[in-house]
């Protein structure tokens, strides 16, 4: 879509919308800027299929993760693009209400020697698969850099996210108002077993990973831990909010491998979790383009931030577009 249009310089800026890493995992693997912004500071005004007239009553209850961003082929389009999208509209409550969606100044307020940077050195998740190599390396790669330039280094233990995609689903899952299935099929029942039987030769209705959060949202309110995981993800929000902190940035991977080949994702369905804890979280995280991987594919990592410091993932992709020029398109 938005990513690959960019990539191949069909269009010179793009918006897309981030659930579990849609904007995000897009952006990497098309060698492109993609950006989800903090929660609740662009409105999902418009959004399909959610008209105006209907926003005010479904915008939470419908899309309790999702927020809509800007995709570009530069740092610099990317914050331009936010400072246009972002802000209270009149429509969406929760931008309305929202303690971070006031105005800023996308580029000032913390030097670059000032900035610290924080690494999870071989990301443990349930579900997920393992991290691959030349992404840790690259992961390294930039902590020996700003090591050598002196900036502050910090480390999170490995498991900060095990729970990554039971914290993504109960959240998406979180006001038990609209079903997942009933919504993607537009009322109409779905047949798992049909349609995961068809999965693998490309024929299902659904896309996997709709299929497999649908599926499993079925039993979710059923699980006896529900009220734990959302305790443990306000716990997890706030904790590592005042961790980053006002200059403090996660340098964290996208997706554990490199693209996956067409309807492979079946085999290996939880790894947008990597992403997608962070929609459950809120933080602003941005898809940093870092080049190619061995197999000739783009990827990426992505930087997080604390909630409403969406200006310093701008700055740190500014000073990573310098340093180490990873985007698959150069220039505007």
């Amino acid at each position: 879509g938005e990513a690959v249009s960019l990539s191949a310089q069909m269009s010179l800026i793009g918006i897309g919308s981030d659930l579990g890493g849609s904007i995000r995992i897009p952006a990497s693997f098309c060698g492109v800027y993609g950006h989800k912004p903090t929660f609740a500071t662009v409105p999902l005004t418009g959004h399909y299929p959610i008209t105006k007239n209907r926003q005010q009553n479904h915008a939470l209850r419908t899309y309790p993760t999702t927020i809509p961003g800007p995709i570009s082929r530069s740092a610099s389009d990317l914050a331009e693009l936010y400072s246009i999208m972002r802000g209270p509209d009149s429509f969406d409550p929760r931008v309305e209400s929202s303690p971070f969606s006031g105005s800023i100044n996308l580029f000032s307020g913390i030097e670059e020697h000032e900035i610290e940077f924080v690494f999870i050195e071989n990301p443990k998740i349930h579900g997920c698969s393992p991290t691959e190599d030349f992404i840790l390396n690259k992961v390294n790669d930039i902590r020996r850099y700003f090591e050598s330039m002196g900036n502050s280094i910090h480390y999170l233990p490995n498991d900060t996210f095990l729970r990554s995609f039971d914290i993504w689903l109960t959240h998406a899952d979180e006001n038990k108002v609209d079903n997942f299935a009933n919504y993607l099929s537009q009322g109409n029942n779905i047949s798992f077993t049909k349609e995961f039987l068809k999965a693998p030769w490309g024929k299902a209705t659904y896309s996997t990973p709709a299929l497999i959060t649908a599926f499993l949202q079925k039993f979710n309110q059923e699980l006896p831990d529900r009220d734990f995981i959302l305790a443990h993800t306000e716990e997890l929000r706030s904790k590592v909010n005042s961790y980053l902190g006002k200059n403090k940035v996660l340098v964290y991977p996208i997706f554990p491998t490199d693209a996956p080949l067409l309807n492979s994702g079946i085999k290996r369905p939880l790894d947008f979790c990597m992403s997608g804890v962070f929609n459950a979280l809120g933080f602003p995280a941005t898809a940093i383009p870092m080049g190619l991987s061995p197999s000739g594919t783009p990827f990426g990592i992505q930087i997080i931030s604390a909630l409403g410091h969406d200006f310093l993932n701008f700055k740190v992709a500014k000073i990573f577009e310098n340093i180490f020029s990873g985007g698959i398109v150069t220039g505007k």
